[in-house]
């Protein structure tokens, strides 16, 4: 029998989520090996409360659906069981054997991009198949101690970010890595090990070939990070940026000092208010992280028009590129066009029709975004004052967080409207039309 790597540790039992250790002890209890696995005992180590508590089992998703009632098997390749506990879903995954990755995808140009298959095996195997030694602990929450194949202890405790097996192999097999390595580099202030470093240089071209919706996912993990500005500080320095977003990198390659340091001071509120806030509403990320670039397109020029309209046609392919869902692109148009009417009234009679608009859905967030104009750029500091103080009298809130009954309105992203179902009165008059 395989000797287990063991680290005795015992994390405090506040820590652990109570629906996943019922979890784990209901699968043991049955006889099958089961961990609390990936992200979470990572973030436990480093003392931060995991998101998500994931689970690997050597119980198929067929004996988990057995000894639960309120599991639900998802997945084709690989299936995977969601036990639910009132609005928690908590994923439990058949540990991984050999060959359930690297399998070639013949949609993919001939080349060997990983396809998840449903190859079930032992609890090593599925440790040796992740993408990062921090990623690769398991943690058993009855005998309270970790198992480490991986020698992902070591590399949590170091901050070190460091491919499991040949990070060239691994980075060439699945390209998508090289975001997902960006990404805990900046979250956890790791360093990227050496070799991992060069094999993602190395491969950042072939990000490209990877399915547009994992890639796109992954950009918006970034700036939904709370930690944007690195994120996309290291995008650039890996030379994965020109590639993904073309746009952004046209603009820095443009923009003076001062407007470089402008749209970092952005990202940094970002993060910020992701921090204040929580969890934000993608609309609101994919406006945030263009703003400054869209602003500059017609901000302090000549030009007439509506601001909406004019960053349509400025962001419209990179939207097609990166299929970003209508709903969202149309919202970032909305909010140019409120932003601009909050900037710049169209009628002489100051702030004419105000009511109106702050009593549109999207005005939390266009308020929030004038906050960031303002902060990083010390103008527009009276405008703002003045929309903030007729929201609070109205009663309506400046956080770019919708309030719940508005994000369920909206989810159904009906064309051409605005949460809430009703249309946004900032609106692109073109953006029904163009997909």
């Amino acid at each position: 029998m395989e000797e287990l790597p063991l680290l005795k540790i015992e994390f405090p039992k506040h820590t652990i989520d109570p629906h996943a250790y019922r979890i784990v002890e209901t699968l043991h209890n049955a006889g099958f090996q089961t961990y609390l696995v990936g992200g979470c005992v990572r973030d436990l180590l480093l003392g931060r409360q995991p998101k998500d508590f994931d689970i690997g089992t050597l119980a198929t998703p067929r004996d988990i659906s057995r000894l639960f009632r309120n599991c639900r098997i998802i997945g084709r390749r690989f299936r995977l069981a969601h036990i639910h506990y009132g609005p928690e879903i908590y994923e439990v995954a058949t540990f991984r054997g050999q060959g359930a990755e690297a399998v070639s995808n013949p949609r993919e140009r001939g080349d060997a991009f990983i396809e998840r298959t449903n190859t079930f095996g032992t609890p090593h195997q599925d440790a040796l198949s992740r993408d990062f030694t921090m990623n690769g602990l398991f943690y058993d929450p009855i005998a309270r101690h970790i198992i480490d194949y991986v020698q992902g202890y070591e590399d949590v405790e170091q901050g070190i970010v460091r491919s499991i097996g040949d990070p060239d192999a691994r980075m060439e097999e699945d390209p998508v890595r090289i975001l997902r390595a960006i990404k805990f580099s900046a979250r956890l202030g790791f360093e990227v090990e050496d070799r991992l470093s060069q094999a993602m240089e190395k491969h950042v071209p072939k990000i490209l070939l990877c399915p547009t919706p994992r890639v796109t996912e992954e950009i918006f993990r970034l700036g939904e990070s709370r930690c944007a500005l690195e994120s996309f500080r290291l995008l650039e320095q890996y030379g994965a940026l020109r590639g993904l977003l073309p746009l952004l990198q046209d603009y820095l390659d443009a923009c003076t000092e001062d407007e470089r340091n402008r749209f970092e001071h952005g990202l940094l509120w970002l993060d910020r208010q992701g921090q204040a806030h929580g969890v934000l509403p993608r609309e609101y990320v994919l406006s945030a992280l263009f703003l400054w670039p869209a602003l500059g397109q017609f901000l302090d020029t000549d030009l007439g028009g509506d601001w909406g309209e004019r960053t349509e046609d400025w962001f419209h392919q990179t939207g097609i590129d990166l299929q970003i869902p209508v709903r969202l692109r149309h919202r970032f148009y909305v909010l140019m066009a409120m932003i601009q009417r909050m900037i710049y009234p169209k009628t002489a009679r100051r702030f004419r029709r105000a009511r109106p608009l702050v009593r549109q859905p999207a005005f939390p967030q266009a308020l929030a975004l004038l906050r960031i104009v303002v902060l990083t750029s010390g103008r527009f500091e009276e405008r703002y004052l003045w929309w903030r103080e007729l929201a609070e009298e109205m009663g309506v809130s400046s956080s770019p967080i919708l309030p719940p009954r508005e994000k369920k309105e909206g989810a159904g992203g009906g064309r051409g409207r605005g949460s809430g179902g009703r249309r946004d009165s900032g609106r692109s008059g073109r953006s029904r039309r163009r997909r």
